[in-house]
């Protein structure tokens, strides 16, 4: 039940995005919006009105719709059927376009917190970075570091490095690492809350 709850949260805030995508071309491009819906109709409420837009949330928890003045009729004034083709364009592909760059940054910051596979060597995790004050620096892990196992799990994908560390928060943890020519181990203890950078 909670990876139904779970899937339907992504599906829910991947739709999300998509949608903001189009509302902000189209603020961007100065083309109406009539409505921004949070989750899809029946409507539950009205939540707000921002520059001509009314928000509103909607029974069915999938995601959302944004609803372009005049999507289909060109003769309103401020309608998107009435824009220019280049303009109805940018405002159709600025929902893929911001699926893509959430993409982006998501993939971005799990490589930021896990490292990367070292793409020389196949199965071998490189750390590309430490943060400062963090268990993995106090334990003395440094960049270019290749992590070989965490206790007794062999490491050979970031997947692999994450899932160890995770099963392991506030527990003190051994990992063996390559440094160069140099095996070595560092003993340290993963934090469940750390502090925001």
């Amino acid at each position: 039940m909670l990876q139904l709850l779970e899937f339907i949260a992504a599906l829910a805030a991947l739709i999300f995005i998509h949608e903001t995508g189009h509302y902000l071309a189209c603020r961007l491009f100065k083309i109406e919006v009539d409505e921004f819906g949070f989750g899809f109709p029946p409507r539950i409420a009205k939540l707000f009105t921002f520059q001509n837009t009314e928000f509103t949330l909607n029974w069915i928890p999938l995601g959302g719709f944004v609803r372009p003045r005049g999507e289909n009729d060109p003769s309103i004034p401020g309608s998107l059927a009435g824009a220019n083709p280049w303009v109805r364009i940018g405002v159709y592909l600025a929902g893929p376009l911001s699926n893509i760059l959430l993409a982006v940054v998501l993939y971005a910051i799990i490589i930021s917190r896990i490292g990367i596979t070292d793409p020389d060597r196949t199965n071998v995790v490189l750390i590309n970075g430490v943060v400062a004050n963090s268990p993995a620096a106090g334990a003395g892990i440094q960049v270019d570091d290749i992590v070989l196992q965490v206790n007794d799990i062999k490491i050979d994908s970031t997947t692999k490095l994450h899932d160890a560390i995770y099963a392991n928060l506030d527990q003190l943890i051994t990992v063996q690492l390559q440094r160069g020519d140099q095996t070595l181990e560092v003993s340290l203890t993963p934090r469940s809350n750390p502090p925001e950078c």
